[in-house]
């Protein structure tokens, strides 16, 4: 049935009953509202806005003081920063007048620390008559009378003399300047005197300014600034305590960790508001009241009109409206609870859809292949995007017979606001993939000792092996890579999946041992496919088995197999996969045994001769860093060495540094350029290896070639 449009116009609400008692409930309870709650906070207001404002100047006299404690702490950063520098040592600084120019330079950095700062002096104590400053070293008494307007010098030291660590103070012939003065330990920890005094040397007045600039309060309405109960200003010249100002109403005062502000609090309240405000306040009543009564009265016939609409599109009277109505709205509840129950299934239906599109994002995360997914598919699902760090945790329950949704909830419930676990059964009900994602790597990794803890009440025999922490999603499957090793490891004594068993197969191809490389090689393959539950890391370790055997492969010139290889294995082809590398490392066998019949040099080692005699001044270079890059053992690298050059790894490093040093010596380069030349970081070391080969030190040795020369 077509529905009928109705308008306020088709039916009249005069006639109603409840219309007129809608008017008269809502004009009653707004107006009594008002009125009530008006003139109340008409009462409340203007012994609260006092409060208000002097609680406002007392945050922004809190400000003033965090502002004069930050810039405390800086100097008190120079200070430290001063005392820890080997420039400042007495002893040190004697030794060359650069040296006191070093300090002069710094003292002029320093200033720029704190725009409250005028100037910065550096006094010792065993030089009384002198003292640096950020322009030059001078006469204290010049400085004193010239710059700062203080002629009693005297009184000055005693003032320094009176500091232990740090004060602040006012000099008594310049009470226009404020000196934060810091006493300096130069020479040792046990001396409990200080060497000498840094002193910042802060006029009232840009005190003062920055004050005003950094609370908004006119620096004219300061009254005093206070160091702990130390005055340092003071506006009137009176010096009262802190306390005093704290109990005076006519003062209002605030205070940071050191600082103390205190501002006159007459001035930021007029008495004279207060007339005015009440009148405003009692006009805004008024108005109020009659603003609402007409709200009132449009308000109940909008709240009616619906039930007018109702009564006239139902055709039904306008009396009685409410048991009418009643009537209607049970026949529409049968309606309603049949469409609830379709709406329930709806619901689980999309539930199981969401809880099927999480498990496999989760397994994408864990395979690597995480693409084109935006932050706020991840949010729809329950993932955390902003977090920065992520480790994967791998749950073995041997003996855990109950559905996958029971455990996964129990992990999933240990989620807090630092930390997010999302969990997804990995094979089958016994293995299960934790991915941790946080902020903290240290938090992460302490989640392991938790997990155990929260399972053990549901699965006694878990155990929970940690991965590796990663700073993205699309790395986590390197994360579940090392956790599942070190699951294997503490559940075998099989040799490392990866590059321990590789570089097995690896050695054996390059002695021309296929069988025991293919054997190797099988073996690897097999653990890989029992031992891993989650099919995405098939790829992730083969991949890497492949790009070490065609590294290998192209030492000994032959084709380059690595598109062959990844075509197999991104569309799964893994028995073809293994095929390829077997007949690869069949190649680099048949290439090894061809070399050694015709008594030629193996491709590898001469590569592997040429890296090291190309980096022997390398200091980074190492034994092992030759065998990663070669996807060799160490013992393999080593012989190829020996046989190639007739040495060790080692002792051939060593000749080769002796010898370009001697060419160096020869030329007229010093020792320490010398030794940084051949990669020797330790010029001491560097002699020391020398005097064991050549029998003398370089020193000695350049002089013989020196006195050599000019005997020539």
């Amino acid at each position: 049935m077509k529905r009928q449009k109705t308008s306020w116009h088709s039916f009249t609400p005069a006639a109603s009953s409840l219309y007129g008692e809608y008017i008269f409930r809502y004009a009653s309870f707004v107006v009594l509202a008002c009125l009530t709650v008006g003139f109340c906070m008409l009462i409340l207001s203007a012994f609260q806005e006092n409060k208000a404002i002097r609680e406002q100047e007392f945050n922004r006299l809190k400000l003033a003081g965090a502002y004069l404690d930050d810039q405390e702490a800086i100097l008190s950063e120079v200070a430290d920063n001063v005392m820890v520098n080997v420039y400042y040592k007495p002893f040190f600084y004697k030794q060359n007048t650069l040296y006191e120019l070093e300090i002069i330079k710094d003292l002029a950095k320093y200033r720029g620390y704190s725009p409250l700062i005028e100037h910065i002096l550096l006094y010792y104590k065993e030089s009384p008559d002198y003292l640096y400053s950020e322009a030059n070293k001078c006469s204290l008494p010049v400085y004193l009378q010239k710059t700062l307007n203080i002629t009693q010098v005297d009184t000055f030291r005693n003032q320094l003399s009176s500091i232990s660590s740090f004060a602040m103070f006012t000099p008594a012939e310049a009470p226009n300047l404020i000196c934060a003065a810091y006493e300096l330990k130069l020479t040792g920890i046990l001396d409990h005197s200080g060497d000498a005094y840094l002193l910042f040397i802060i006029p009232v007045e840009r005190l003062s300014r920055h004050i005003e600039r950094i609370s908004g309060i006119a620096s004219e309405h300061i009254a005093a600034i206070y160091l702990n109960d130390q005055l340092l200003y003071s506006q009137s010249g009176a010096a009262h305590t802190l306390s005093q100002y704290q109990a005076d109403d006519r003062m209002l005062c605030a205070s940071g960790n050191l600082f103390s502000v205190v501002i006159q609090a007459d001035s930021i309240w007029n008495t004279d508001r207060f007339g005015s405000f009440c009148a405003a306040g009692v006009l805004v009543i008024l108005v109020s009241a009659f603003i609402l009564v007409l709200y009132a009265a449009a308000k109940a016939k909008k709240n009616y009109q619906p039930i007018g609409e109702l009564m006239t599109r139902y055709h039904l009277p306008n009396e009685n409206e409410i048991m009418q109505l009643d009537s209607l709205l049970e026949s529409l509840h049968k309606t309603n609870v049949a469409a609830q129950y379709e709406m329930a299934g709806l619901l689980e239906v999309m539930d199981d859809q969401k809880k099927k599109l999480k498990e496999y994002l989760l397994l994408s995360m864990l395979g690597g292949t995480l693409q084109s997914i935006s932050p706020a598919q991840l949010e729809s699902i329950g993932l955390n995007t902003t977090h920065t760090l992520f480790c994967v945790f791998v749950l073995h329950l041997p003996l855990f017979e109950e559905p996958n949704a029971k455990i996964i909830s129990v992990i999933e419930s240990a989620s807090d606001s630092q930390t997010q676990l999302s969990a997804v059964s990995i094979g089958d009900n016994k293995y299960y993939a934790i991915i941790a994602s946080g902020n903290d790597s240290l938090t992460l990794l302490e989640l392991s000792d938790m997990l155990q803890d929260i399972l053990s009440p549901v699965a006694s025999n878990a155990t929970v092996c940690a991965g590796s922490v990663v700073h993205s999603m699309n790395e986590c499957s390197l994360s579940l890579h090392t956790a599942l090793y070190s699951l294997y490891q503490s559940s075998t004594n099989t040799a490392m999946l990866g590059s321990d068993m590789m570089n097995g197969v690896l050695e054996a191809a390059d002695n021309g041992d296929y069988d025991r490389a293919a054997l190797l090689f099988n073996n690897m393959c097999e653990l890989v496919f029992k031992f891993y539950p989650i099919t995405h890391m098939w790829q992730s370790v083969f991949s890497q088995a492949a790009e070490k055997i065609n590294t290998l492969a192209l030492c000994y010139h032959l084709p380059n197999n690595a598109s062959a290889f990844h075509a197999l294995l991104f569309s799964g082809k893994y028995n073809q996969f293994i095929q390829r590398c077997q007949e690869t490392l069949k190649s680099i066998a048949a290439e090894v045994e061809k070399q050694r019949k015709s008594n030629s040099r193996p491709a590898i080692q001469q590569h592997i001769m040429d890296y090291v005699s190309q980096n022997a001044y390398d200091e980074s270079l190492s034994l092992d860093c030759v065998a990663d890059r070669f996807h060799l053992s160490k013992r393999q690298v080593e012989r190829y060495i020996t046989d190639g050059f007739g040495l060790s790894f080692r002792d051939y490093i060593t000749q080769r540094k002796i010898e370009y040093a001697k060419e160096l010596l020869l030329k007229g380069t010093s020792v320490a350029d010398t030794s940084s030349a051949i990669g020797y970081s330790n010029v001491t070391y560097f002699i020391k290896r020398f005097k064991e080969k050549v029998g003398v030190t370089p020193g000695s040795y350049k002089s013989s070639l020196e006195g050599f020369r000019h005997v020539e």
